[in-house]
């Protein structure tokens, strides 16, 4: 060793050796504070003798014999925090101060809270996912059986630990079926091969569950020296095990996996036939499509709606005619499957039965009409509106009333004369609908066939009308919804005097908003049309793509605020349950074309306890009784009451 080495290595061992007095002298002076008579200066010594390095262990451990009981109980506490320390990554103990004492101190579980807690802050905090692996298995260990194990394995598929990859191969074999499912997760996200074996001898497990996640973990981790054992598995008991090994199988030898799910097409169960059906469209097995073209005719309903799903994943274009005839099967999930299979592959051949769904209208069954009028449109555009036409003119009624519909959708004006036609059909729900479609297209011809069903003996028709008429503009019929205020049906006069309203006439505010009235169900943003009538005017003039519009109820207002100009203020914020519950049920943005601001504002808070008021420069939601209060204030004032 050169001299200069020497002297380096000297001059180390001296700071060193220094740096060890520094230390144990702060020991000392800390261990006699501890003696002190005063309460602080003892708190104040165990406070620091928590924040030394570990290796302060041995002297206190020396020292406990010889304290009084107060003194010793505080040491036990201190060596019992250094221990905790030494456990903890430098990361841990710069970013939570404190965290050791905590641990310590705390029940066991505290060693589960804090993982999950750290887990979600660690990037705030600047941690990294491995300064977590020292306290991962304490955290499992003291976690309670179901969800926090469930947490602890989410965390862990995200960013696996070491530490805990034996943890998480026990918990495969869980009694708790989303325990496995979430070490199972977790598992392949270790790839680790320490999990093969366990998972080999896990195959034979009584609960399917198990050995779904067995071969799930085989498929990801394995090797093709596993077919041999994942093979058999093909034909399980459960459904779930099936279709993993359909899956696994497919991953190592594809073709054996599809020779022998083809050949399950015709085993005696039903049950078995469905689960390689549903396995062949999973691993894009085309080559047995035509066999799965045959089982369309299959007598179990869910085999048929499986081998329609998988047609679609194997985009199965040429086995359009064997999806098309499902578009009438009797079963209504085939129906739908169907359907959406026709949509998904555009095939045209189905379409003169989607018309043909729709002519025929079965009342009940608006889910099928649903999905096969979107279907024609998708399939034709515009040019399906000769058909749509005829069936207006001689469809059942519940076929005219998506007839009706799909005018609307594709803004037809120019069948304002087959719509004014439907207003003489002897069915009051289709002359309703054609009613509100003339309004909804503005077309102003139908206005005289309107005006004679304020006369209907129909009160639903009556107050339809007022409605359109107002909507229309038809400031000729004022008189008559002037009469209507008398009717005596409830709903006419509320309809007739909003109608009145939005005409900027207040003879009906007496029924809205007067003395003895009460809040309704009905929105009375009309009331506007009086205290703001150039913002009103406007909001009427601008139209908007329901398509466009995303998002819930406070979303899409501000985009209604910003396609006026104005500004929005919410008073009365949605909960999370009524924004889930409005995103849920909310037809405003389904279809195409657009429609002017006014009609959809009144569309977006329908069937809601919301309402909006329209100001100049302003647009306000609020809640329905809110603005109930308040118009009733502002016509109160106005009338000098």
């Amino acid at each position: 060793m050169s001299s200069e080495i020497f002297g380096l290595a000297t001059l180390l061992l001296i700071q060193l050796d220094v740096g060890q007095e520094e230390f144990d002298r702060k020991i000392e002076v800390l261990l006699k504070q501890l003696r002190s008579d005063r309460i602080e200066d003892r708190d104040g010594a165990a406070s620091e003798l928590k924040k030394l390095d570990p290796r302060a262990i041995p002297t206190l451990r020396a020292t406990v014999d010889s304290l009084e009981p107060e003194a010793r109980s505080r040491i036990r506490e201190v060596i019992d925090v250094l221990e905790t320390t030494k456990v903890l990554s430098p990361g841990l103990r710069r970013a939570f101060p404190g965290l050791a004492e905590r641990l310590s101190k705390g029940p066991p579980h505290v060693w589960t809270e804090v993982f999950l807690s750290i887990w979600d802050l660690r990037s705030a905090r600047s941690v990294q996912s491995e300064d977590l692996d020292c306290l991962v298995v304490r955290a499992f260990r003291e976690a309670r059986a179901g969800a926090e194990q469930v947490q602890l394995c989410d965390a862990l598929a995200a960013s696996p630990l070491p530490s805990a990859t034996p943890i998480l191969i026990d918990l495969l074999a869980s009694d708790l079926e989303t325990v496995s499912d979430a070490a199972r997760t977790a598992t392949v996200a270790s790839k680790s091969s320490e999990a093969l074996t366990r998972s080999e001898v896990l195959l034979k497990d009584a609960r399917p569950w198990v050995r779904s996640n067995a071969v799930a973990v085989l498929e990801n981790l394995g090797t093709k020296s596993h077919v041999t054992l994942l093979t058999p598995l093909l034909s399980d008991t459960s459904s779930k095990v099936r279709l993993a090994a359909g899956k696994a199988v497919s991953r190592f030898d594809k073709a054996r996996a599809v020779s022998l799910l083809t050949a399950s097409l015709s085993h005696p169960e039903p049950s078995f036939r469905r689960d390689a059906v549903v396995s062949l469209g999973e691993i894009g097995a085309t080559q047995s499509t035509s066999a799965i073209v045959e089982i369309l005719r299959d007598p179990d309903t869910e085999v048929r709606a499986a081998a329609l799903k998988a047609l679609v994943r194997l985009d199965a274009r040429g086995a359009g005619t064997g999806i098309s005839s499902l578009v009438e099967d009797s079963d209504l999930h085939v129906r739908i499957c169907a359907l959406q299979a026709v949509r998904g592959l555009a095939l045209e051949e189905a379409y003169p039965r989607l018309l043909a769904l729709l002519r025929q209208g079965k009342k009940g069954d608006d889910l099928t009409l649903s999905l096969a009028a979107e279907g024609i449109v998708e399939l034709k555009g515009k040019r399906c509106l000769s058909d749509v036409a005829e069936i207006l003119r001689t469809g059942s009624a519940t076929g005219k009333l998506h007839a009706i519909r799909l005018i609307c959708q594709l803004e037809a004006m120019d069948l304002g004369p087959d719509l004014i036609q439907a207003l003489k059909c002897d069915d009051s729900g289709v002359v309703s609908g054609a009613a509100l479609a003339l309004g909804e297209l503005q077309i102003r011809t139908g206005v005289e066939e309107l005006r004679k069903l304020l006369a209907s003996r129909d009160p639903g028709l009556r107050a339809t009308a007022a409605i359109v008429l107002s909507r229309l503009g038809d400031r000729e019929v004022v008189d008559e919804l002037v009469g209507l205020l008398k009717d005596k049906e409830q709903g006419v006069r509320v309809q007739a005097a909003l109608a009145l309203a939005s005409l900027g006439r207040n003879e009906g505010m007496a029924i809205l908003i007067g003395p003895n009235s009460m809040p309704c169900d009905l929105s009375l943003l009309c009331l506007s049309a009086l205290r703001s009538p150039v913002a009103w005017r406007k909001a009427g003039s601008i139209e908007l793509a329901r398509g466009k519009l995303g998002g819930g109820l406070e979303q899409i207002a501000k985009q209604f605020a910003q396609a006026l100009g104005v500004s929005l203020a919410v008073d009365s914020p949605l909960t999370a349950a009524d924004d889930s519950r409005w995103r849920e049920e909310t037809q405003l943005t389904h279809g195409g074309g657009k429609k002017c601001v006014l009609d959809l504002l009144q569309d977006a808070v329908q069937g809601t306890d919301y309402d909006f008021i329209l100001e100049d420069g302003k647009l306000r939601l609020l809640h329905r009784n809110d603005a109930f209060t308040e118009w009733k204030a502002w016509w109160a004032s106005t009338q000098g009451e």
